[in-house]
């Protein structure tokens, strides 16, 4: 059970992230800002 949960949450996870740069692509500029992001790294 732990496995499957965790094999959905990294399949999310991956979509999520595609979704993203998708996103990014289309609109030619990042989404992520100084006011949403978590990961401080993603701003570089």
């Amino acid at each position: 059970m732990v496995d499957e949960s965790k094999n959905v949450a990294i399949c999310g996870g991956n979509i999520a992230g595609n979704a993203r740069c998708e996103l990014e692509e289309n609109a030619g500029r990042s989404v992520v800002s100084k006011m949403n992001v978590k990961d401080k790294k993603l701003l570089g």
